[in-house]
């Protein structure tokens, strides 16, 4: 799993954070059908910390990215947020289940 984590400046109003998700899910939707963005898109806004992730694991996803970072910097500046890549492997995060249902 590929997911990016935005942390906005306390002083950006977290209606201009939604409101821009919803711009490049929008954006996302007009490029890889509403079906398409309804089956990849995986995202979320907190706004009692000012913050959101969106997964890039799929095309959808790395298409609301790059229009999301690029519409929130064009709008307030690459200073107003920090975003994180989180990287996580799902294979060791499974590594717990394997032995079930395994005959010897």
């Amino acid at each position: 799993m590929i997911r990016y984590q935005f942390r906005f400046k306390k002083s950006l109003p977290f209606d201009e954070i939604d409101g821009n998700l919803e711009v490049a899910m929008f954006a996302a939707q007009c490029i890889h059908g509403r079906t398409q963005l309804l089956l990849d898109a995986k995202f979320d806004a907190n706004p009692m910390n000012n913050t959101c992730w969106i997964d890039a694991d799929t095309d959808v996803g790395k298409t609301i990215l790059q229009i999301f970072t690029g519409t929130m910097a064009l709008l307030f500046g690459e200073r107003s947020f920090k975003v994180r890549k989180i990287v996580s492997d799902p294979i060791r995060t499974d590594k717990s289940k394997t032995n079930q249902g395994v005959a010897a």
